[in-house]
């Protein structure tokens, strides 16, 4: 058996080598097609598949509260959880928080730090890359500040130095020792943020100030801290759950807080990228798309591979018939051609892991921050899992490659393929090879109506006023405080850059908030409003942000009513808010807002003294909000952003506004620095990133069913010589010769195209979280997909076609 497989690998690879244009499509289509396969495949690994790449995932529960508002817990219920006899092990973390880094010898950089518990790394059952992990005993009170950081951070900022171990550094000008460094491709117990530092929880206050008047390690209404576990060998998952919900709701009424409903057990992997959020979806969505379509290129792919093959095959037929008249059985046949698919699919996955590899890191360099896609967790080419999913992939295209050519050849009959010579005249496989061809077309256009959808979503979401000005805007953040300033140092500093800010040439105003339009920041606040007669805790909330004098008129917000913030609205006077139309139509439906109060907004209530028009400052997708605007003198945040408008390119100004900065404070580093056009970019990046893929996708589609079009009406065109050649010696005229040719291959398309939008229903119901403004049987879409698909198949039959009415009738009959 091995003997006659070698040879058959030997004959199968001489085949190969006498045809090498042939081999070479061939290799191409296929190389493209896996590598796509195997490049999306990593990308969405970490969203569908595998999400936590931690020992203990199929182990880990994520503890939920039951809670209307509360997304995490506290840390006093935290450590009354730890009581529960089912659970083994209980870590909490809190999301990564944004702290100034310097090394021994630089300056600070802004990474984030996520506090976890002592027993954190243990129970995820991680092991240290360098140095050792974090243990309960840093929990300890008076141990020593200790810091692990990851492989990340420590490739880019040590350097990859080994030596790291033991060195102190600064996080938020406190010293702490670098203890270990955790392991490459580590992205902690959930995919909602990745950490570059790990710190003890003990350390919280003196490392975030900012969180120090909220008491994040004593009360009980601060819930930040996400909570996971393990259950001890037996436990089941309810009576886990139940012993956990007791400890919830049995909170001492001395304690202040919310009071909670119970808890819930999620699997980690499952709440990896949050718990019902519309992100998660949005991530999972994005993963199902992206997966489906690489799947639909390989089909696509296969199936044009195929057709080539057979129509190889039919000109194989006289070989074929040699080696049936001398003994070669059926199942003798199929091994050789599965021989030569074999050689064809490992050299294909081959090329696929280097399309996959350089498909990777373009996706890295181009995908902007924000995409449904977290690349924190991508796998690598060399991921065992990917490696194995490539192996499949190859695997399925061997069978798939090796069977339909062995169809086509089974259906050979001896005596005629031997009685003639080795022109092909019979089409014995015609009918699957145009159903081949068919596939593709159909699939070709559930790729492009796909793409056309994306694409339109993305010209209805940059249409849409967001409500202020992006173009020659500029934004770039500072925090004074995680470099341990004080309240008037801080308020200091930020006047100082202001001021500077100002005299840049090219500035033509300047101002200050904490968030900035299209940004990730968000805070919100419950609002008893001037009517309102609820209780507190029923009270709406609000989104609100904090700005200085100057902000509305450097995005270009008009002022509709009443007046901006001055320097008159200090932290003596008396508060003052501005509020947006949407929050007067809400609140105040038919009054005029000016001199409403909000009265849980400071000492004796918030005056409101101006309306601004509704702007999109959190997407563009979604619709103006109620919105409250606070002065930054009465509510002093450390975190701002400068907002300036400029003359000409803003982009041109980052190095000017870095050296001012630096004038300031040297080890001050400017952060998140970009123009408002970039953000609004960012914030449509999901749609365009998917857009792009899927465009690249459906253009590989398009070639290829171009190509089996083509493919498939050359040969029909050369075995119907003899039909052509009576035809037109008989009086036939070139035209109607043409349309023979080319109504056979339209009604192959129309097959195609018309199963191809039964497809495309299916896609637009996947596609509906992602659309904006357009419906998924968009009609102008659809339209425009058939129109480029009728245009690409005529032109892709027009030449073999064409070749059908210049055929000499003397010639054709002649070769008979």
């Amino acid at each position: 058996m091995l003997p006659a497989l070698k040879e058959d690998l030997r004959h199968g690879l001489r085949l190969l080598v006498q045809k090498p244009g042939f081999t070479a499509l061939v290799l191409l289509a296929l190389s493209l097609a896996i590598g796509a396969n195997t490049a999306i495949f990593s990308l969405v690994d970490a969203v569908l598949f595998h999400p936590l790449r931690v020992p203990r995932a199929d182990e880990l529960w994520r503890v939920i509260p039951i809670h209307e508002h509360a997304a995490g817990w506290s840390y006093p219920a935290y450590l009354d959880l730890r009581r529960a006899p089912a659970v083994e092990s209980l870590c909490a973390w809190s999301d990564a928080s944004p702290v100034h880094l310097a090394p021994a010898a630089g300056r600070p950089r802004r990474v984030g730090a996520s506090m976890v518990s002592g027993n954190y790394f243990a129970t995820l059952g991680t092991r240290a890359f360098l140095g050792r992990l974090l243990d309960e005993a840093d929990d300890a009170s008076g141990a020593a500040p200790v810091v692990v950081i990851g492989h990340r951070l420590w490739a880019d900022a040590f350097a990859g130095d080994r030596g790291v171990l033991g060195q102190a550094v600064r996080i938020n000008g406190r010293s702490f020792t670098v203890a270990g460094v955790a392991p490459a491709g580590f992205t902690g117990a959930s995919l909602e943020s990745f950490p570059d530092l790990f710190l003890p929880l003990p350390h919280t206050e003196s490392v975030l100030t900012s969180l120090a008047e909220m008491k994040p390690l004593t009360r009980r209404g601060f819930m930040w801290l996400n909570v996971a576990g393990v259950l001890r060998p037996g436990e089941h998952v309810e009576a886990a759950a139940g012993q956990l919900s007791g400890i919830a709701v049995a909170v001492p009424d001395k304690d202040a807080g919310p009071k909670l409903a119970g808890a819930r057990l999620l699997p980690a992997a499952e709440a990896a990228l949050g718990y019902g959020t519309e992100s998660a979806g949005r991530s999972r969505l994005a993963g199902r798309l992206l997966f489906g379509v690489v799947l639909l290129v390989l089909a696509i792919a296969c199936a044009n591979v195929g057709g080539m093959l057979m129509v190889r095959g039919e000109r194989r037929s006289r070989e074929i018939a040699i080696r049936r008249a001398i003994g070669a059985s059926r199942g003798r046949l199929l091994r050789q051609f599965m021989a030569e698919s074999a050689l064809l699919g490992v050299l294909a996955a081959a090329g696929g892991l280097l399309v996959a590899a350089w498909g990777l890191d373009l996706a890295r360099a181009a995908m902007p921050r924000g995409t449904p896609i977290p690349l924190e967790a991508v796998s690598s080419v060399g991921d065992p899992r990917v490696l194995a999913y490539t192996l499949v992939v190859g695997l399925v295209t061997i069978g798939t490659l090796g069977i339909i050519p062995a169809l086509s050849a089974g259906r050979v009959d001896v005596r005629t393929a031997l009685a003639r010579d080795a022109s092909p005249r019979v089409a014995s496989g015609h009918a699957l090879r145009e159903l081949l061809v068919a596939t593709q077309v159909a699939l070709a256009v559930v790729l492009l109506a796909g793409a056309g959808l994306l694409l339109r979503t993305l010209q209805r979401a940059g249409s849409v006023d967001p409500g202020f000005e992006v173009e020659h805007r500029l934004a770039a953040t500072v925090d004074p405080g995680l470099q341990g300033y004080d309240t008037t140092r801080t308020e200091r500093v930020y006047a100082e850059l202001l001021e500077a800010a100002r005299a840049l040439p090219g500035v033509r105003s300047a101002a200050l908030a904490h968030i900035v339009p299209m940004g990730r920041r968000s805070m919100g606040n419950s609002v008893e409003y001037e009517g309102y007669s609820g209780s507190p805790e029923e009270a709406p909330v609000v989104p609100f942000n904090v700005v200085s004098p100057g902000f509305f008129r450097t995005l270009g917000i008009p002022l509709l009513g009443g007046r901006d913030f001055d320097a008159g609205d200090s932290a003596s006077s008396r508060p003052v808010l501005v509020v947006n139309e949407a929050f007067a139509r809400r609140f105040w439906p038919g009054q005029d807002p000016i001199g409403k109060t909000i009265r849980n907004m400071g000492e004796g209530g918030g005056l409101v003294v101006g309306v601004v028009r509704d702007a999109r400052l959190v997407s563009p997708r979604a619709d103006p909000e109620p919105f409250l605007f606070l002065p930054a003198a009465q509510f002093h945040l450390s975190d701002m952003s400068l907002v300036l408008e400029t003359d000409g390119e803003p982009a041109a100004l980052l190095p000017g506004l870095q050296a001012l900065v630096a004038r300031l404070d040297p080890d001050l580093p400017l952060d998140e620095a970009g123009t408002l056009a970039d953000r609004l970019r960012v914030k449509l990046g999901p749609e365009s990133v998917l857009a792009s893929i899927l465009g690249l996708f459906a253009f590989v589609a398009l070639i290829l069913a171009a190509t089996g079009v083509y493919g498939v009406t050359a040969f029909a065109t050369e075995v119907r010589t003899r039909e052509f050649g009576i035809r037109m010696a008989l009086g036939a005229r070139s035209r109607h010769v043409l349309g023979l040719v080319l109504r056979r291959t339209a009604w192959l398309a129309l097959g195609g195209a018309m199963a191809g939008l039964a497809g495309v229903a299916w896609l637009g119901a996947l596609f509906r979280g992602l659309l904006f403004g357009v419906g998924s049987a968009d009609p102008a879409t659809l339209a425009a997909t058939l129109v480029l698909m009728a245009a690409v198949t005529f032109a892709a039959c027009l030449v073999p076609a064409r070749r059908a009415t210049r055929v000499d009738p003397l010639v054709a009959l002649r070769c008979e």
